[in-house]
């Protein structure tokens, strides 16, 4: 499962979820079995290879068009800020989906 999530800085530790529109960067999180397996940030959606799962996003209103037509299903995390917290709701299921 392959989580992609727009944040303002390129630190793991740090990152806060960030709208689509003033993302630093991106960081995808590769989880198996309710476990993160990877993650990786990139500056560009476009240098991602791998099929991403699920983007997580902050705000309904983001434009996610495009990643819809890519097949890719959109979370909302409308209470959690850093990457540890998407984390622990993803796995609690605690997003909403659009």
């Amino acid at each position: 499962m392959l989580l992609l999530i727009p944040v303002d800085k390129k630190d793991y530790a740090n990152a806060n979820i960030a709208r689509i529109d003033e993302k630093k960067a991106w960081v995808t999180i590769k989880m198996d079995n309710g476990y993160i397996e990877k993650y990786s940030f990139y500056d560009n959606r476009d240098d991602i290879e791998d099929f991403v799962d699920y983007l997580i996003i902050k705000d309904k209103n983001d434009d996610i068009e495009e990643f819809l037509d890519d097949g890719i299903d959109v979370l909302i995390a409308p209470f959690q800020n850093d990457i540890e917290e998407i984390i622990e709701a993803y796995k609690f299921k605690e997003l909403h989906e659009i």
